[in-house]
């Protein structure tokens, strides 16, 4: 018998205090690995404690880093950089192989802050020794463009847009005029077909149905 259902924090307990195989032992196997995902989920989504304890024991026992919770991958990872778990935490979640990858793209989708992405950045250019994807001039310069306009503005909360880089404003205007460049294209051309069209039904209508050019009209001189 395994007696009372097991929950993610009472894993997460038994991962803090030492007793994590006394209580995976109560879990029935079909049940483990989904406890144990969230139970990790759950000492790294906090910025009351340090998670290296618990991820280390969690992640012993055979906690995926990489488990897909609330229909996401990634998000253990990201909810460990956003909360400021310790980089002994960050490196230990690498280490049982944890994706930048999919953090980076859950944070992207969901429009998470600047400082959320541009903190794993830098911890997965430390890790895995990759060029930044988040370039720091550009950020600078974004901000310092942008400063006067801050001075009235509200504080950026979580799920705020990115700012917007003066790289992809310039891919835009480049879009939008070569649009108008195929639109004039476009506008030539269907004139050059009407009047062809039209110089075609002149030379096809017969001799007798073409009408005279009538000559200009003038008025009678007043008669004195």
């Amino acid at each position: 018998m395994f007696g009372k259902e097991k929950k993610p924090k009472d894993l997460l307990n038994a991962a803090k205090n030492g007793t994590l195989e006394t209580i995976l032992a109560q879990v029935p196997e079909e049940n483990r690995q989904r406890l144990l995902n969230n139970a990790l989920y759950d000492a790294v989504d906090s910025k009351k404690t340090s998670a290296e304890v618990p991820a280390a024991a969690l992640l012993e026992a055979g906690a995926d880093p990489n488990a897909v919770i609330f229909k996401f991958n990634g998000i253990i990872l990201a909810h460990a950089v956003r909360q400021n778990q310790p980089p002994s935490v960050i490196k230990l979640l690498y280490d049982y192989g944890a994706s930048f990858e999919d953090a980076s793209f859950l944070m992207q989708m969901n429009d998470w802050t600047y400082d959320n992405k541009d903190r794993l950045d830098t911890y997965r250019r430390k890790l895995e020794k990759t060029p930044p994807a988040y370039p720091k001039k550009e950020a600078t310069a974004v901000r310092q463009e942008t400063a006067p306009k801050q001075e009235t503005a509200q504080p950026v909360t979580e799920g705020a847009s990115p700012p917007v880089t003066e790289e992809a404003l310039l891919k835009v205007l480049d879009l939008v005029q070569e649009l108008r460049d195929q639109m004039t294209e476009m506008t030539g051309r269907m004139d050059t077909l009407a009047e062809e069209v039209e110089t075609v039904k002149t030379a096809q209508q017969p001799q007798s149905q073409k009408r005279p050019t009538p000559a200009p009209f003038k008025s009678a001189a007043p008669t004195r």
